[in-house]
């Protein structure tokens, strides 16, 4: 024990391990559901661009409200292609290289607090602000837009403090701003940054105020004429189809300056609390204590591990040799938290001034605070020096801070891991149970089919939908959009037509397939619903309206093309199980073959897949074989599906006594159907129900 003790006190990290600890960080917290991720919310936008209309599209895509933005994807497309870990392996590194900028270009300004700002970046690196990381493809411009500024941030500086290459590092400062703000307007209010960070620079080189202030303009006009230049462009040669960032606050300032500024003023203290403070109660809440899952229980190791991890490496990481005997510390707390609290105003005012918040609930509300992390993690790193003075304190509580946060991020990651696992399945059922649709078809479903995701795109990527951008062949709606604009949007054949950048669909709204999605409450599988589905007992009124217009219509039957779905996107098509097995046989049963829906009975049989396991416990999911077993013969197999049906969930039993009704309508039967048929209708006493559905419907005598 002696020995170990004595091997890890010789160990010491110089400033060449800095990188290796940041990317080893970033491993742990985002790198282990690398293979396990996919695609998300406007993720899919560009994988349908990338998939189907080939890169050079991409300037369309963007030209609207951001013509320049295209080139990050003509930078990484060729290389990562449409494969999702690609994507998220590459959006991890830019994260990971961003917090590795942010560090570099503030050790330009303190060489002397190395450690410091290993602590500040390693805060950035996982600060529990922004939880999206998930998103790779739509956010890999943004990790790659802030890595830009921070580059562009430690030119400026570098050629600041070395004049006689200064030209040299401007022209790379220039470029870098003008790269960043290319992509898009995220991080433009950190660009008025830049004069505050120069006069603290000049400050420690001691100049007098009139000095500094002159070095400071000096440096910063090249930037100036960049920003200026980039502000001028955006607002008078640039429109977009809907404008989402308009300035309401400034306009309406003008109008009552009072009221609008103490509302601003309002905006700004809850962010810049949720930023500091607030934003850190979901890295360790009190319902995690008594959730003790497996999958917890490796989250909480990560977190622990990394806690230890950290502390240990900056206990051992020397010093930079300016600060070797600890000096400046107060000036350094002063300074750091100044320019961090800066950085976060002037990081969010776009934001504030569109009279919108990063702490507000919401699914993608937090990416308004990405551009503050850089000032909360520096802010942070600065007032827990301050209330802790003495380094060994000041490391333990940043790791343990950085520890906690890591354990958000890896559950986080699991959750966006789940919303793949759920796509995935309901993209390959989809699939089996429609192998192709007719163009122009509305996808239409009630609830959120999955987390993190508007399945808007991936449809057209799902099916072979033609290769022309203004005649999109798919669209998806929820129910609660479409009949709150139009309420009778389904009682008759209404045209629909969407813009939405350089994609058009036009379609009509009648033209539909509903879905239903909800495991584990009331089903197991997608439903593809159609006016047969009006007894389910699950349905709301929303989709009761929806439903006379979907039908099995819009389905083809054959696939349009073997390459579809696209492998390399959603992965290799599953083995058969309930699911597959379920929505075989209602193809099967659209197309009227009664021998193969039975058949698909059998097998399911075979599987040990009864109605009352846990894979197929929703009657729902029974009534193609019930039908198909009745229509092929096996009369007593049906009844006895039934019931059993019933006895799992009497909701069904209307459904059920409807479904054999239409059965006992249809000719002449043997006694065997004889048999079946009353002892279903006694059993399930169909005479009241049908009864009590028909005065309902109004139907009745």
């Amino acid at each position: 024990m002696e020995k170990v003790k004595t091997f890890l006190k010789k160990i010491r990290f110089d400033s060449r391990s800095i990188p290796a600890a940041l990317f080893l960080l970033c491993l742990i917290a985002f790198g282990v559901f690398i293979p396990f991720l996919g695609y998300y919310w406007d993720d899919w936008e560009p994988v349908q661009v990338l998939r189907l209309y080939g890169l050079p599209e991409m300037w369309n895509y963007f030209r609207a409200d951001r013509p320049l933005s295209a080139w990050t994807y003509f930078v990484s497309a060729p290389i990562l292609g449409t494969s999702p870990w690609a994507w998220q392996a590459f959006a991890v590194a830019l994260r990971c290289l961003t917090a590795l900028a942010m560090g570099w270009s503030l050790s330009r300004l303190w060489p002397e607090r190395r450690r410091d700002l290993v602590v500040a970046a390693a805060l950035f690196a996982v600060y529990p602000i922004f939880m999206q990381q998930g998103i790779a493809v739509s956010y890999h411009q943004h990790w790659m837009g802030f890595l830009l500024y921070f580059l562009s941030v430690g030119c400026m500086l570098q050629a600041a403090r070395r004049p006689e290459k200064g030209w040299l590092f401007h022209l790379l400062g220039v470029l870098a701003a003008a790269a960043h703000l290319a992509i898009f307007e995220y991080f433009a209010g950190l660009e008025v940054l830049r004069p505050v960070l120069l006069w603290v620079l000049f400050a420690h080189q001691e100049k007098e105020p009139r000095q500094r202030l002159r070095g400071a303009l000096l440096n910063w006009l090249p930037y100036l004429v960049v920003i200026g230049g980039y502000a001028v462009w955006r607002l008078f040669f640039v429109t977009a189809q809907a404008d989402t960032n308009y300035p309401t606050l400034i306009f309406a300032f003008f109008k009552q300056p009072l009221s609008t500024t103490l509302h601003l003023i309002q905006l700004s203290a809850q962010d810049l609390v949720f930023f500091l403070f607030t934003s850190w109660y979901r890295t360790l809440t009190p319902e995690l204590l008594g959730d003790w899952t497996p999958s917890m229980i490796l989250f909480a190791a990560g977190s622990v591990v990394t806690a230890l991890g950290m502390v240990f490496y900056l206990l051992r990481l020397e010093p930079a040799p300016e600060d070797s005997a600890g000096q400046g510390s107060a000036r350094w707390v002063a300074e750091a938290f100044g320019v961090g609290l800066a950085a976060m105003a002037l990081g969010t005012l776009p934001v504030w001034v569109t009279d919108r918040q990063a702490w507000l609930p919401g699914l993608f509300s937090d990416r308004f605070g990405l551009a503050a992390m850089f000032g909360a993690s520096l802010a942070l790193a600065a007032l827990l020096r301050w209330v802790t003075q003495d380094w060994k304190k000041f490391a333990i509580i940043a790791s343990v801070l950085v520890g906690l946060a890591v354990g958000l991020q890896l559950r986080t990651a699991n959750d966006f891991r789940w919303s793949w696992i759920r796509q995935q399945r309901v993209y390959w059922q989809l699939y089996w149970r429609a192998p192709a649709v007719e163009p122009n078809t509305i996808f239409f479903a009630d609830n959120t089919l999955f987390p993190y995701v508007y399945p808007n795109f991936s449809f057209n990527v799902l099916y072979l939908s033609g290769d022309d951008p203004a005649n999109m062949g798919l669209k998806f709606l929820y129910l609660k959009e479409a009949l709150v604009d139009d309420p009778g949007f389904f009682s008759e054949n209404k045209p629909y037509h969407k813009t939405f950048r350089n994609f058009v669909f036009n379609g009509f709204s009648q033209d539909i397939v509903l879905l239903y999605y909800d495991p584990p409450h009331n089903s197991n599988c997608l439903w593809v619903l159609t006016p047969e589905d009006a007894d389910n007992p699950y349905l709301n009124a929303r989709m009761q309206k929806a439903l006379p217009a979907s039908g099995t219509d819009r389905i083809l039957t054959e696939p349009a093309s073997a390459l579809y779905p696209p492998r390399e996107i959603f992965g290799e098509e599953p083995e058969p199980d309930w699911c597959y097995l379920y929505q075989k046989a209602s193809l099967a049963k659209q197309t009227g073959d009664w021998e193969r829906v039975a058949a698909l009975g059998d097998q399911a049989a075979e599987m040990g897949i009864a109605p009352d396991s846990t894979e197929a416990n929703s009657p729902q999911e029974w009534l193609p074989f019930i039908e198909g077993y009745a229509r092929t013969g096996e009369w007593e197999r049906a009844a006895e599906l039934t019931l059993v049906n019933s006895r799992i969930d009497s909701n069904y039993e209307t459904a059920l006594c409807v479904l054999w009704e239409g059965l006992a309508a249809e000719g002449p039967r043997d006694p065997a159907a004889e048999g079946a048929v009353a002892r279903v209708w006694q059993d399930l006493e169909c005479d009241t129900r049908l009864a009590a559905r028909a005065e309902a419907l109004g139907l009745s005598e």
